[in-house]
């Protein structure tokens, strides 16, 4: 377990330093103390299956722009959809089977429910030139 982890105290203190990024600090100090107990509770298990921090630190800039019931599902969405996965393993092999497992089959409809949307707009816009 990270050090800062501990306790949401230092959690809090982690979070909040100068040396995270803006996006970070400003979305911490947008919480209130139920916020910071679900931020807390939400981020232990990222934390134990992205192998590289910096990138988990990277990928929350996009995350924590919207609302969100289950970070794991949308750190593990981001991983996965990100085409650098291949080259570099990003999640721990102790973690891929479980988040698979877990997440496999909502991830699967979601990719679905995007080509369908990808093939409604295709069909429109064709239907919209004249030849």
């Amino acid at each position: 377990m990270k050090k800062y982890m501990e306790s949401i105290k230092s959690f809090k203190d982690y979070m909040l330093h100068k040396r995270n990024e803006n996006y970070i600090i400003r979305y911490c100090n947008s919480l209130d103390e139920l916020g910071w107990n679900n931020f807390y509770n939400q981020m232990k298990e990222p934390l134990e299956f992205i192998i590289d921090e910096s990138y988990l630190f990277y990928i929350l800039k996009w995350i924590l722009k919207f609302p969100y019931e289950d970070l794991s599902y949308d750190v593990y969405l981001e991983v996965i959809m990100n085409p650098e996965q291949i080259v570099k393993p990003l999640i721990t092999t102790k973690w891929h089977s479980i988040l698979e497992q877990r997440y496999g089959k909502k991830i699967d409809e979601f990719i679905n429910e995007i080509r369908y949307s990808n093939n409604q707009i295709s069909n429109e816009l064709k239907d919209d030139f004249i030849f």
